[in-house]
């Protein structure tokens, strides 16, 4: 009698310690029986799927799968019940009580009896959502950086064939006289390979991280320059509008970021109108008196405002204080990163400025930047006449690995006067900076060439030539020049695309 109470006792206390070793843990755990039904539950679970203990006994694991994975899980789970396996385990995703869609790592395992015959199968569930959320958003990001490098690297490429369109194109504008119809067609390539170069430099910018370079701006002007590009992202069915405002509205910026912010805000505001529709972009200056932006620039509070206003779906209230949070999004996984507002929202708040948003559900949204005025004036619009080309007589080591953009530079350079040794890259400048007897009195090289970097040629060369000059060229993004060293203040640099007198000119500031 003793020991049967004894057994009796140990069975009581052993069923204890497994209660509350199953009610405690941090992971889910149910326990389903050889008809799939749910029989016993814990509290880790309940928090997990937001059903009651009660709830989840009248349900099967597959009713709480999520749709896209049920026929993988009803077939895994039927070998595991009808004895077929011991185990498995799956990362699956669960439909909580609210319809929030959870990711699980299920762990499922079958317990038999004494003599082999299933009993019922435990499954184990930890909550992965977060996990999966974060390892999204790193995907995403991966797959950005992947575009951003090909962008930079298309868009360096595009800038070498504008270096030479331009240079031609003005070699041809020089010799003709102003009657000759070849000059009116160099003309009209000019401008058109000016025109792309602003493309390329916006490509640039929207590619990598940038540098930013502020400046005095009418934003009028920032807005007519992005028009036509504006116009082919949101397409044909929504009707675009400018509603600029009568004079300059002069503030301080990045040119090429604020042409971003509009192209996100442009971008963000189709998507808000699948059946079509009216994007309307108006500018203003406005005093703000109150809120964020009241004491911004200076006591009167005058502010640049520019207002991208759609007749779209609008913004419940629900979602509209997160809409600047990087990586929320109300779209589909494949059809926005989270990453445009919250880019927005960062590059106005660098410049000095502030969002602002207006949005009634059925009747679109409206889209307020915000940057503080500025004495001055912005750059004008009226062509200005470029500066004499300046000569030279100097002897210069010209180094790029562009064929025809180094064709194009040694004849700008001798035009002027120059003598030039050029080379395809770092191994060729350095054997001619080793055997050319005369003096090389300064270096113009490209930063990013195959097999050794213009910055390292620059440093080999300057043991021997300590007082060389150099300057520096790229087609790059500023965050690669940034990543070689060549933003530093002491060093002279020249962007791609460049024309004979931008090159004669900047070679004579780093002579200087």
């Amino acid at each position: 009698m003793t020991t049967e109470m004894e057994s009796s006792g140990r069975r009581f206390e052993s069923d204890r310690r497994f209660r509350t070793i199953f009610d405690a843990a941090a992971i889910g755990i149910a326990v389903i029986d050889m008809t799939g039904r749910i029989i016993e539950t814990n509290p880790a679970l309940h928090d997990m799927l937001g059903y009651s203990a009660d709830d989840l006994r009248a349900m099967t694991l597959s009713e709480l799968t999520h749709e896209p994975d049920l026929d993988a899980d009803v077939a895994v789970m039927g070998e595991l019940l009808a004895g077929r396996r011991d185990s498995y385990r799956v990362e699956k995703r669960y439909v909580r009580k609210d319809g929030k869609v959870v990711w699980g790592r299920l762990a499922a395992s079958l317990v038999r009896d004494d003599d082999g015959t299933p009993r019922y199968a435990i499954a184990m569930v930890e909550d992965i959502t977060q996990h999966k959320e974060l390892e999204a958003q790193f995907l995403q990001a991966q797959k950005m950086e992947a575009v951003g490098r090909l962008a930079s690297g298309v868009a360096h490429d595009f800038n070498n064939l504008l270096t030479v369109i331009r240079g031609y194109s003005e070699f041809i504008i020089g010799r003709s006289k102003d009657q000759d119809a070849r000059r009116d067609d160099a003309v009209e390539i000019k401008e058109a390979a000016q025109r792309a170069s602003i493309l390329a430099h916006q490509l640039l910018g929207f590619s990598r991280k940038r540098v930013r370079h502020p400046q005095v701006l009418d934003v009028n002007r920032v807005v007519r320059d992005v028009e036509t590009m504006l116009a082919r992202l949101i397409g044909e069915d929504v009707n675009l509008l400018l509603r600029m405002a009568d004079g300059p509205c002069a503030t301080l910026a990045d040119p090429v970021q604020l042409q971003q912010v509009l192209m996100n805000l442009a971008v963000n505001a189709r998507d808000a109108m699948p059946a079509g529709g009216t994007l309307v972009i108006e500018t203003a200056e406005e005093v703000v008196t109150t809120g964020r932006g009241a004491n911004a620039c200076n006591d009167s509070g005058r502010h640049v405002r520019i207002s991208v206003t759609d007749t779209g779906e609008g913004i419940p209230d629900s979602v509209r204080p997160h809409i600047f949070e990087p990586f929320f999004t109300t779209k589909e996984a494949e059809k926005g990163s989270g990453l445009g507002l919250s880019t927005v929202d960062g590059i106005v708040t660098q410049s000095g400025g502030f969002m602002r948003v207006r949005s009634e559900v059925g009747r679109g949204s409206t889209f307020d930047v915000l940057l503080p005025c500025v004495r001055g004036s912005a750059a004008s619009e009226t062509p200005v006449e470029p500066a004499p080309v300046p000569v030279g007589f100097e002897t210069i080591l010209l180094v790029e690995d562009d064929p025809a953009v180094r064709r194009f530079a040694r004849r700008a350079l001798v035009e002027v006067g120059y003598s030039v040794l050029d080379a395809d890259g770092g191994p060729e400048a350095l054997r001619i900076a080793e055997t050319h007897d005369g003096r090389i009195d300064a270096i113009v090289t490209d930063v990013v060439m195959p097999g050794m970097t213009g910055v390292t040629l620059v440093a080999r060369i300057e043991r021997t030539r300590p007082d060389i000059r150099v300057l520096y060229v790229s087609g790059y993004a500023d965050h690669t020049m940034e990543q070689h060293g060549v933003f530093e203040d002491r060093l002279r640099f020249l962007r791609k695309p460049f024309t004979q007198g931008e090159l004669a000119r900047a070679l004579r500031e780093a002579l200087a």
